[in-house]
């Protein structure tokens, strides 16, 4: 048990810094479920926590280089964000 509790500090720790991908934390998540299946529950595949689950999804399998596994509404999301971009000049 005070294995686990260390592994979640470092886990916790790791996801503060603020420096990791959307795809790193999705694939550190994969991992602690194959480790602990007991916290699926906890981690799941689409939690509340998403704005919008197709497009997290969607820039994962872009980021992974998998983009023959993207399902339509995955790879609509990305590209309307993408395409809305430009219309803000800042970012231009």
């Amino acid at each position: 048990m005070k294995n686990e509790i260390c592994l979640l500090d470092e886990i916790i720790k790791l996801l503060q810094k603020g420096d990791m991908t959307i795809l790193q934390v999705r694939e550190l998540f994969y991992t602690i479920l194959e480790d602990y299946p007991s916290l699926s529950y906890r981690l799941p595949a689409n939690p509340s926590i998403f704005h919008d689950s197709a497009f997290e999804s969607g820039i994962c399998k872009i980021m992974s280089n998998d983009m023959n596994s993207m399902t339509k509404e995955e790879e609509k999301k990305p590209l309307f964000f993408v395409l809305n971009l430009r219309n803000y000049p800042v970012l231009n």
